[in-house]
């Protein structure tokens, strides 16, 4: 594959997987996208190369503005467990009153 293709593919790869917050699928292409770049030089790159990884750096900077969403919501949820543990363990506990014997079922 030419690497005009092989850009296109990977833009696209990038911009499916994030918007489907298909997180392992992002963080394989990124992989992939790294070694494939490492054995680039910019110099022997094409003007419609470099216009292609002008778009692939977009969709990669899409992709990284949706995982730090997604952690922020992650760590929303996190917090709000942590600052009601207490009641999670006493509903946990609780649901298991009715088997005790004399319980309050």
């Amino acid at each position: 594959m030419d690497k005009r293709a092989l850009i296109s593919v990977l833009t696209l790869r990038l911009d499916e997987a994030s918007k489907a917050r298909d997180w392992d699928a992002v963080a394989s292409t990124d992989r992939e996208l790294a070694a494939t770049l490492r054995g680039w030089s910019r110099a022997e790159l094409s003007p419609g190369e470099r216009q292609g990884l002008q778009t692939l750096r977009a969709a990669h900077e899409r992709a990284a503005s949706l995982c730090d969403e997604e952690l922020q919501r992650v760590s929303g949820v996190l917090r709000q467990m942590l600052t009601q543990r207490d009641r999670w363990h006493a509903y946990a506990e609780s649901a298991h009153w009715a088997d005790l014997p004399g319980g309050l079922a």
